[in-house]
């Protein structure tokens, strides 16, 4: 019997090889969609395999069901292809000014540790006699641990080496080095944005189907609005995703059940998360066959080779 890793790779192989008869043919955004949704799996399946942590598995299983609830709306709804596609783009960006409004939060807190030291250092300056450098540097050195005893505890991302840079150059830093990074990436990211935009709503056959009135219409009409539970609904897939999301939400958060559950899997839980597995994939790649027309475009090969030969 073949393993699911071996099926995988059969048919990611058949789609790399079809690439060029994908977008001759106008399905870019079958090859590509169907392209990384066969290459996630395969490394997914690959993780999972070699470890027996309930966490990583629960949260593979979960997944694996996610793509099987994409990949049947991909073959149920004409649009859904498009909202999946294009809706990168938009994530990019939103993701990105997430991240930069992250940096001003950090930027605007590094600016408090700043002024909290020099308030601290200027009280200390009124309250001792200055000139005894000994005692000064003492207890200066006080303020400096206990600022940043208290500066270890704050959820910081982009500070790097704060305490030697202190916190008033720290602040300057990710404004001027880091910031500038991430808004020029949005900067990018918003151009093509702007194209991404141009070309759809240029696109006649989008523009028929999702119907849109103007260029700002575009992602508003892409934008896919339903929660995990109501496509899973959509594609009868209801109570798998209830029972799947139950278990592997309480696995996965910080619930008294995953505080004493062992972390490694039971005999029990490593039969049902396996069969699950193959059967979601097994569906997947059914789902993929169908939807990237697959079998259909390898006879449209082999009648173009004999056409060729024949001339």
């Amino acid at each position: 019997m073949e393993t699911l890793t071996h099926i995988l790779d059969k048919i990611h192989i058949e789609i790399e090889r079809l690439e060029t008869v994908f977008k001759s043919t106008g399905q870019t955004e079958r090859f590509y969609i169907t392209r990384e949704t066969l290459s996630k799996l395969k490394v997914l399946l690959s993780d999972t395999n070699n470890t027996t942590d309930l966490l990583t598995k629960y949260a593979t299983l979960r997944y694996i069901l996610e793509t099987l609830i994409n990949v049947k709306l991909l073959n149920l709804e004409e649009t859904y292809t498009f909202k999946l596609y294009y809706s990168i783009f938009s994530v990019q960006v939103e993701k990105t000014e997430k991240f930069i409004s992250k940096i001003n939060q950090e930027i605007e807190l590094a600016k408090e540790y700043d002024e909290r030291e020099k308030k601290e250092q200027k009280e200390l300056m009124d309250r001792i006699d200055v000139t005894n450098a000994k005692l000064y540097k003492e207890e200066l050195d006080k303020i400096t641990t206990s600022i940043d005893n208290d500066s270890d505890y704050e959820s910081v991302i982009f500070w790097g080496d704060y305490k030697n840079n202190g916190y008033g150059f720290t602040s300057h830093l990710i404004e001027t080095k880091v910031k500038s990074e991430y808004e020029k990436r949005l900067n990018e990211l918003s151009a093509k944005l702007s194209q991404v935009k141009t070309k759809v709503y240029n696109d006649s056959r989008l523009k028929t189907l999702f119907s849109f009135t103007s260029e700002e219409d575009v992602y508003s009409k892409l934008k896919e609005r339903r929660t995990w539970k109501d496509k899973a609904k959509a594609v009868g897939l209801e109570n798998d995703y209830t029972l799947i999301y139950d278990l592997s939400s309480s696995i996965i958060h910080s619930t008294v059940y995953s505080l004493f559950t062992d972390n490694d899997l039971n005999d029990s839980d490593t039969n049902l998360v396996n069969t699950l597995v193959t059967r979601y994939i097994n569906n997947i790649v059914r789902e993929l066959r169908t939807y990237s027309n697959v079998d259909k475009l390898n006879k449209f090969v082999i009648i173009n080779v004999k056409e060729q030969k024949w001339k």
